[in-house]
């Protein structure tokens, strides 16, 4: 099974630029058939199992104008 850039781009939550990046720069690998570019989803899934987990970059969103939240005025 293999996927085009665009459904690329959309399992990886990135733009279809940012996608043709990893496969230009050669960190993403990728096939030509019949003049489309396709990448394995065995390469795209090793891509990711590659990727080194980054501590304390998730933030939630947290509105301080919700009475109870705790910010905002009741």
């Amino acid at each position: 099974m293999a996927l085009d850039i665009p459904a690329v781009a959309v399992a990886l939550s990135v733009g279809e630029r940012t996608a043709r990046r990893l496969v230009a720069a050669g960190d993403l690998p990728s096939v030509v058939v019949r003049g489309r570019r396709l990448v394995r989803l065995s390469d795209l899934e090793a891509f990711v199992d590659g990727l080194a987990p980054v501590a304390g970059t998730f933030r939630a969103s947290v509105s301080t104008k919700d009475p109870d939240i705790g910010g905002g005025v009741a």
